[in-house]
């Protein structure tokens, strides 16, 4: 297909933002918007909020107090609000989750040689999280905040591994619960670093080398190359006509609707075929941030009253625009970082060394 537009210039000018004193706290991982409007970032230097009452220090560390592991030492690559507020850190020591009120619960997940890395963390609409590890797939369902006990819960402890019963993969449905799933429960890779649900419950699962899994409420199906899906997955989202995106490393961005499969490369649009990110804007338009510092916004935008499978004459093609950021960064490579856009419409970009903010 031919040729998207590409911008040149897309944002304003922008401001820069140090994080913490030292690099790690410079190095951001995750960045997150809660229900309150308040902005978490997860470092590789501990959890920050940005508190835009106190100019000269704008983000203030939040003590994370994990068992014998300085705030300034823990690396948080994941953040997840849940339904009832709280936060979830997914970091290389398990699971964290700050409750409302403030205090800190830590979970082990499947400790070894002292790592214990969480690559993603998702909520189900019956409160489970689904929480993709480098050693497999953990269901938990936690208690509420308002019941939590113990300060640090052992969840390889607690985990069952016999899932199958008469045909039908069992999820955990009793408070406090946890299950792990492997290759030993029909998935092809059990390395998840994607997680999203669709609209009809079910659960997708993007796997490090494995391609896609669909868990449809009774077992886990497959879809890689054969039909169209790269091994490689990087991110999953559903935009608002109901349509499944699955993000790769090496084959851009393919769209599932009831139509079918439709990949998006750089020849439509895309600055790079290396999917970072995908989420809609706050106008409800599909975005893909990839490699490079491109932000790809789909032309048109789709609602529930089109053909979820139709491409409009102007929604077919991603427009694919970079920030205008300084010359030495662009020119340095990477770009694979996070970015958002909250509510208000501002742009938060994570750079590896502190942060990049364009006003609304």
């Amino acid at each position: 297909s031919s040729s998207g537009q590409r911008g040149r210039v897309v944002l304003p000018l922008f401001t820069n933002y140090k994080i913490g004193e030292d690099k790690s706290s410079n190095l951001v991982s995750a960045i997150l918007e809660d229900r309150a409007g308040r902005i978490w970032f997860g470092t590789q230097g501990g959890l920050y909020m940005l508190n835009r009452q106190d100019p000269k220090h704008p983000f203030q560390p939040v003590p994370i107090g994990y068992p014998n592991k300085p705030d300034q030492l823990f690396e948080v690559d994941k953040l997840l609000e849940d339904d009832e507020g709280s936060l979830w850190l997914g970091s290389i020591y398990g699971l964290s989750r700050r409750l409302p009120d403030g205090r800190f619960i830590h979970y082990s997940v499947f400790p070894g040689e002292g790592i214990d890395s969480i690559r993603a963390i998702h909520e189900d609409s019956e409160g489970r999280l689904w929480i993709g590890h480098q050693f497999g797939l953990l269901i938990f369902k936690p208690e509420p905040a308002a019941k939590v006990g113990s300060s640090f819960v052992a969840l390889e402890k607690l985990a069952r591994q016999q899932n199958l019963q008469a045909g039908r993969l069992q999820l955990p449905s009793a408070v406090g619960e946890a299950r792990w799933y492997t290759t030993a429960d029909g998935l092809i890779d059990q390395r998840v670093r994607a997680i999203c649900e669709s609209d009809d419950g079910h659960i997708w699962l993007g796997t490090l080398s494995g391609g896609l899994a669909e868990f449809d409420g009774r077992q886990f199906r497959h879809y890689t190359t054969a039909q169209g899906i790269s091994r490689l997955i990087t991110a999953l989202a559903e935009d608002n006509a109901g349509n499944l995106w699955v993000g790769s490393q090496i084959a851009g961005a393919t769209r599932i609707s009831r139509r079918g499969f439709s990949t998006y490369r750089q020849s439509d649009g895309l600055g790079q075929s290396d999917i970072f990110s995908i989420f809609e804007d706050r106008e409800g338009a599909l975005v893909v941030v990839n490699n490079g510092w491109f932000i790809n916004r789909l032309g048109g935008r789709s609602d529930k009253s089109s053909d979820a499978g139709a491409d409009s004459a102007n929604g077919n093609k991603f427009v694919s625009v970079t920030p205008n950021l300084p010359q030495k960064l662009k020119s340095g490579g990477g770009g694979n970082r996070p970015m958002i856009q909250t509510r208000n419409g501002e742009w938060w970009i994570a750079s590896g060394d502190g942060l990049f903010r364009f006003p609304a």
